[in-house]
């Protein structure tokens, strides 16, 4: 399912073996869909996608949202933007932007 493919591209990010170069359509953007550029990341979406009940069934949107903060708030997506390719990586930023403003904004809204 969507959930497994987005948690399996985390963990492959994160893998010490991991030295590919990343691309903005090879991550694992928080949607049930593979945006082409950050105008295809709607907040609506990403709603959808993070407060399915077909995963996480157990944990508190709270939660859901704040453990989603941690992976791509842009201070700590630093270390994954360096393996961005350069001509990729503005429009990886901007997509990161548009994904933390919706998860802050679903915070405060919780």
């Amino acid at each position: 399912d969507a959930w497994d493919k987005y948690e399996t591209g985390w963990d492959r990010i994160r893998s010490p073996d991991f030295d590919d170069a990343l691309t903005f359509r090879s991550l694992p953007w928080l949607l049930t869909y593979v945006p082409k550029s950050p105008e295809d990341i709607h907040p609506h979406a990403i709603a959808f996608f993070l407060f399915s009940t077909l995963h996480s069934r157990d944990q508190p949107r709270k939660e859901r949202i704040r453990g989603a903060l941690l992976r791509w708030h842009p201070d700590r997506f630093g270390r994954v933007l360096e393996r961005v390719q350069g001509e990729e990586r503005d429009a990886v930023e901007e997509g990161v932007g548009i994904v933390t403003r919706c998860l802050n904004d679903l915070l405060t809204r919780e």
